[in-house]
C-alpha cells in the first residue's frame, strides 16, 4: 500500500482510516478465536448438546449456522 500527501497531517489521517478498514475487514484466526467461534459470521456459537452429542451453532437470518 502506498499513501501519498504533502504533509504530515494528511498522511497520518490515511494511515488511521487505511487501519481501521484493514481492521474491520481482517479475518479472524482460527488459534485466537478459541472453540465455538464463527469465522463465517464473526460471532461465538453456542454449545450444543443432544443425544450423547456436542456441538456449537448460532441461529442466523436464513437459520441455524455451524460455521462451515
Amino acid at each position: 500500500m502506498t499513501l501519498r500527501e504533502h504533509d504530515f497531517a494528511s498522511v497520518k489521517a490515511q494511515v488511521e482510516a487505511a487501519s481501521a478498514w484493514l481492521q474491520a475487514h481482517a479475518p479472524v484466526q482460527a488459534s485466537t478465536a478459541g472453540a465455538g467461534w464463527c469465522s463465517k459470521h464473526a460471532v461465538q456459537m453456542t454449545q450444543q448438546h443432544k443425544d450423547g452429542r456436542t456441538w456449537y451453532s448460532h441461529q442466523t437470518a436464513d437459520g441455524w449456522c455451524t460455521g462451515t
